[in-house]
């Protein structure tokens, strides 16, 4: 078989196109248009970067990266965050993920962006790591909280996620979910009902004036996500063991300008990957 590739695009009929892919490669669950729209067209930073495997005059595979901001060894950098990508059953087994990879990594160094970073699960970390150069930052944790500030002092780390209230908007307009607040944080009603940070260093929830989104009036909520600048032995919390995960995740993380990460300690919450 022989594949064009071909830089995604936003009109209406290709983000149909992309919702027809993702509903028969993953047997009629997937991503609709109007997220997809939200996602790769309405981000304030900047718009989608990815590809798409055609064949005849249909998209056969599909992969997707969004920008992002975050704190990369104590600078602000922007980068990509790895999202979306499905293969029409078909079509699987003949490498395009891995070329539609390496083709928006290309494209992302070249429009200036400095790292790729991602969420992997059990079954795409080695191709991530093996295959694409990713590193290996280690398995996200998930832990029952109750509602308590959870901060403790700010520390070095090598990467968080840095949020404004351009961001902070687009973030809480998901075409999908409610959100709600409640002091420093933001909630979500997805349905796995992830806590929501929304707190980084000089940006704090409370100077963002997001007076229209309702108060949370429930303690409890399941946390996903890594955070090395907590002091998890102070908060009340409860570490879910590995046994009872479904689906372990993985942070990876792939430089573009060639800037190693200094250190390992990482604040990476939900917010910050899941539920776009």
């Amino acid at each position: 078989m022989t594949y064009a590739f071909q830089e995604i695009t936003f009109d209406k009929v290709s983000l149909k196109k992309y919702e027809t892919l993702f509903f028969t490669a993953f047997g009629g669950h997937g991503v609709s248009a109007d997220v997809l729209k939200w996602q790769y067209d309405e981000n304030p930073i900047g718009k989608a970067v990815g590809f798409n495997a055609i064949y005849g005059n249909q998209v056969v595979a599909h992969y997707v990266t969004i920008p992002v901001i975050h704190l990369i060894n104590g600078h602000n950098k922007q980068g990509l965050l790895s999202l979306n990508t499905a293969t029409h059953p078909q079509h699987q087994g003949k490498g395009l993920f891995k070329k539609l990879a390496n083709k928006t990594y290309e494209k992302g160094a070249e429009l200036g962006y400095s790292f790729v970073i991602g969420v992997a699960n059990h079954n795409s970390v080695y191709g991530f790591t093996k295959k694409l150069g990713f590193q290996n930052l280690g398995k996200l944790e998930t832990r029952l909280i109750y509602n308590l500030k959870l901060y403790s002092q700010p520390k070095e780390l090598a990467i968080s996620s840095l949020w404004s209230k351009e961001r902070t908007l687009w973030r809480t307009s998901h075409p999908n979910f409610k959100y709600y607040k409640s002091n420093d944080l933001i909630y979500s009603d997805h349905p796995r009902n992830y806590l929501y940070p929304l707190v980084n260093h000089s940006i704090t929830f409370k100077n963002m004036n997001l007076g229209k989104l309702p108060k949370l009036r429930y303690p409890f909520h399941l946390w996903v996500g890594r955070d090395d600048s907590i002091d998890w032995k102070n908060s009340l919390n409860l570490k879910v063991p590995q046994r009872f995960r479904k689906i372990p995740l993985t942070l990876i993380f792939k430089s573009l300008d060639n800037d190693a990460l200094i250190g390992k300690d990482v604040q990476y919450w939900a917010s910050d990957f899941d539920a776009y």
